[in-house]
């Protein structure tokens, strides 16, 4: 590999640590809010996962596009899982308050983006995102080209990556964080129902 060529690779934007963060909604995308989240071959922001922005005001550091697209993509992930996959009559008695968490989640979901969609977005999200259709089917359902359709994706996933994670009072993103910090309870939900199954075989044998 020739020196410009590592070079090229290696650089990060001069100044995006250095300017002041973005702050909205209380959310303060610093460093340490995007630097996991950075997919490291992007050509925008080199893997920091912060740009920096001369225009529109004072110089500042903003977050990325692919930090928006991985949010996106990790709470549709959660919403696709526990639409699918939850327990029938899931009410959530943990800390000593009831509530149905995985429906909660999955109506904050569908309402946050229906919010913040337009009317040319809201059916390519609706088709594409929530009812799983691949990009053929969703072109010819809504009569638009392969290449308006995925620029229709990504500036979803951009848009609604940034609403799930400055969404006030409660986040959609960290998801593990929305279940009051529980992590996954399904799965949580789903071994303790194997092991008292086990116990339960074991202790009538």
């Amino acid at each position: 590999m020739r020196a410009g060529e590592y070079a090229r690779r290696e650089r990060r934007p001069l100044g995006a640590y250095d300017m002041p963060p973005r702050v909205t909604n209380g959310m303060v995308w610093d460093r340490s809010a995007v630097c996991a989240l950075a997919l490291r071959e992007c050509a925008a922001c080199h893997g920091s996962g912060l740009r920096a922005v001369w225009h529109n005001g004072p110089p500042r550091s903003v977050p990325c596009n692919c930090v928006f697209r991985r949010i996106f993509r990790a709470v549709m992930r959660a919403y696709r899982y526990r639409r699918e996959f939850r327990p029938v009559g899931g009410i959530n008695f943990r800390f000593a308050v009831p509530g149905r968490k995985s429906e909660e989640f999955l109506a904050d979901v569908w309402l946050a983006s229906k919010r913040h969609l337009d009317a040319a977005h809201w059916p390519v999200f609706r088709l594409h995102f929530v009812e799983g259709q691949d990009w053929r089917a969703c072109t010819a359902a809504l009569r638009m080209n392969r290449g308006n359709f995925f620029h229709a994706v990504y500036r979803i996933e951009q848009q609604l990556g940034r609403v799930f994670r400055e969404l006030r009072p409660y986040a959609l993103f960290p998801v593990d964080e929305y279940f009051d910090g529980t992590g996954d309870h399904l799965a949580d939900y789903f071994y303790r129902r194997r092991a008292e199954d086990s116990f339960n075989a074991l202790w009538a044998a």
